[in-house]
């Protein structure tokens, strides 16, 4: 799912994922049958999974890369936050359809990503979206306050792609290995 955000952007898959598990959630809440509530359960984890993951690409191309060690800091403490709503809320909600349907209340606020969500600047350039960099360029202006010169952003061009090491080094080389095995199994 995730090579998705590849294709169409990261924007339109993040959306997608994001009001489906919403909607999926709500209607888990008032599934008639088990195998309903299962499959329901189904597709939040896949679009949950492909949302964390293409969100938290998006947010490393939006962000400097002197900010994105927070990235998983705040992700963590946004989802620590979520299991004391949860916690908060088993404390007066005892029937499980509403509690389901409580802790799925925060996605409405996923509306207002709709509306503020951008696209991201690096996958603009990569699909050559000249008329998306030119919204995204101005919009960054507008929020920062700050004026970019399009021109100029347009002489530089792209540059050459940098050619990298492929998976094949991870085994090569022994201390990539050794890393590789520890993270695996502690994961």
């Amino acid at each position: 799912m995730c090579a998705l955000s590849d294709e169409y952007g990261r924007r339109p898959i993040t959306l997608i994922c994001l009001f489906t598990a919403f909607i999926c959630h709500v209607l888990a809440s008032i599934a008639p049958n088990y195998y309903i509530f299962i499959s329901l359960r189904f597709f939040i984890g896949a679009s949950s999974d492909t949302f964390y993951s293409v969100r938290t690409t998006l947010t490393c191309e939006l962000l400097p890369s002197r900010s994105r060690a927070w990235i998983t800091v705040i992700q963590n403490i946004a989802w620590v936050s979520g299991m004391f709503w949860v916690g908060i809320l088993s404390l007066f909600i005892h029937e499980w359809r509403l509690m389901y349907f409580a802790c799925a209340a925060p996605g409405i606020l996923a509306i207002l990503y709709y509306f503020y969500l951008p696209e991201s600047p690096h996958w603009l350039i990569q699909n050559e979206d000249y008329k998306g960099i030119e919204k995204y360029i101005e919009r960054a202006n507008k929020w920062n306050n700050t004026v970019v010169d399009i021109d100029a952003c347009r002489r530089d061009g792209p540059k050459p792609e940098e050619k990298h090491e492929t998976c094949g080094a991870i085994i090569r080389s022994a201390a990539m290995l050794h890393l590789l095995i520890i993270n695996g199994f502690i994961e």
